[in-house]
């Protein structure tokens, strides 16, 4: 059969005077080959570089009994001794006879390995004391030669055929083989210096907690390609730099991503063409990013949903997913590893068209939002996604090893609720961390049940309906306190936040 390959500048060729006939230590020709009807026989015997055999090899994906053989290294001094075995072999059996005299070209001898050890090192990596005498006895065996033996030290000659024998840790490997493994006691005590570092926070047991998390609330785990579009780089903030790959399969696997979102949407994509268009992903991966300083990797976590929000039954309506599901997700993380000291604020990203983005300690925890109508068209996707990108790395710092609890109180909880009339560009999240900053002990937790805005406000006014719960651990609120601390922070509402209480 004919199989025609194109050649590369560096694949080794043996070759006549007119053509090439063979790669060389790999394939053979088809005029090369011996046939029926062949009388006359020219033999070659040569030794090839590994490395060049390997290459050629694997890049034209050709695997042959030969290529076997010489890319693990073979004998560059038995050439001669096979080629003459060749010879008397079709002397023998197809009763041939000799037509030329033996010639051999070896202008550079390949010479022995030279390789200085110790009797030390190698009762250290053996973890026994084994007798001088029976280490050079081993070596000499297997055809290793002593060139020098003192007291501690060895050097020894190792022969080319040996081509696995050439690292000092190779010599030990070869007097422990015929020594045998079975003869090395094991040792009763615990070396420290062989126990092996177990970082204090294992990135399997966040990626365990959150994905028990986050598969039991319906989502599945995705496993996305790092190589993404070249073209995805123009819809990003900071994608002028990527990591190219130079030797690409193709344009849809251009470059390493800078980004979990894209990778996320495709398969959102191709599930909704589908037909299965509710949907909850999340995904741990890592991102690529090209610097001044050279290449750096980031671990992240991504969540994706779109659709509705459950699957359609008799008890409830279809309620598609929006913000604040995915929301209701991220607070349930940050719940669950006892994150606390947040602060959060709103956001201008091209990924997002609307989106939040949570601090701790002045470092990005997670930005999350209503992916961009942009990027949703580049996916050709036409339904709402909502998604969410945290550090993971930042969460695995944050992960405490002990688990938190505290008694429930004895005590009744009271609930107050006031009416405020702001100004439009004041969140909630302002609201509370005033209120926060003026009650720290009974003030338990802040919470907005109604949001108006109307003509009869005012121009750029919206009103708030917001709930306090106080509750004291240690004694029951009375109501003189209670009145203070309500008025306490209706005095920081109306002078901070230029806030007119209704009530």
């Amino acid at each position: 059969m004919e199989i025609k390959e194109k050649l590369t500048a560096k694949d080794l060729m043996i070759c006549n005077a007119d053509e090439p006939m063979c790669i060389a230590g790999v394939f053979g020709g088809l005029d090369s080959g011996v046939k029926p009807e062949t009388t006359a026989i020219f033999l070659e015997s040569a030794y090839f570089s590994p490395d060049y055999v390997r290459k050629t090899a694997q890049h034209h994906g050709i695997k042959t009994d030969s290529s076997f053989r010489f890319e693990r290294g073979t004998d560059p001094n038995i050439t001669v001794d096979a080629l003459n075995k060749a010879a008397t072999l079709i002397l023998e059996l197809a009763e041939g006879e000799i037509a030329s005299d033996l010639i051999d070209i070896y202008p550079t001898p390949i010479q022995n390995f030279e390789i200085e050890t110790s009797f030390s090192y190698i009762h250290k990596l053996i973890g026994k004391k084994i007798p001088s005498e029976t280490i050079v006895e081993i070596l000499s065996n297997l055809g290793i030669s002593i060139l020098e033996e003192k007291e501690d030290t060895l050097k020894v000659s190792v022969p080319p055929f040996k081509v696995d024998v050439q690292r000092e840790a190779d010599i030990v490997e070869e007097v422990l083989r015929i020594y045998g493994y079975d003869n090395i006691e094991i040792n009763t005590k615990i070396r420290t210096e062989y126990i092996a570092d177990f970082p204090k926070k294992d990135k399997a047991k966040l990626h365990g907690k959150l994905g028990n998390l986050l598969t039991g609330a319906g989502f599945s785990e995705i496993v996305t390609n790092s190589l993404t579009r070249e073209s995805y780089q123009k819809l990003i903030e900071n994608g002028d730099n990527p990591v190219l790959i130079l030797n690409k399969l193709s344009e849809d696997l251009g470059v390493m991503r800078q980004t979990l979102l894209f990778s996320g949407l495709e398969v959102i994509a191709y599930n909704v063409n589908r037909r299965q268009k509710d949907l909850k992903f999340y995904e741990f991966g890592k991102t690529y990013f090209k610097t001044e300083k050279g290449y750096t990797e980031k671990d992240r976590l991504a969540l994706f949903i779109t659709g509705n929000q459950h699957d359609e039954s008799w008890i409830a309506k279809d309620a598609p997913a929006d913000f604040f599901t995915l929301k209701n997700f991220i607070q349930r993380i940050i719940e669950k590893l006892n994150i606390k000291g947040l602060t959060i604020k709103t956001i201008s990203s091209s990924y997002f068209s609307e989106g939040l983005e949570y601090q701790i300690k002045g470092k990005t925890l997670v930005q999350f939002g209503k992916v961009a109508d942009k990027i949703l068209k580049a996916i050709d996707l036409k339904q709402a996604v909502y998604s969410a990108d945290f550090d993971a790395a930042l969460l695995l710092d944050l992960l405490s090893e002990t688990t938190v609890y505290q008694e429930i109180s004895k005590f009744p909880e009271v609930r107050r609720d006031l009416s405020l009339v702001i100004d439009k560009g004041v969140t909630f999240d302002q609201i509370k961390q005033l209120a926060q900053s003026k009650e720290r002990k009974i003030l338990q937790e802040i919470n907005v049940f109604d949001v108006y805005e109307g003509s009869n406000l005012g121009d750029n006014k919206k009103s708030y309906s917001v709930s306090f719960y106080l509750q004291d651990n240690e004694k029951t609120l009375t109501d003189k306190v209670i009145d203070q601390t309500m008025q306490k922070l209706m005095d920081s509402f109306e002078k901070d936040l230029g806030a007119i209480i209704r009530k």
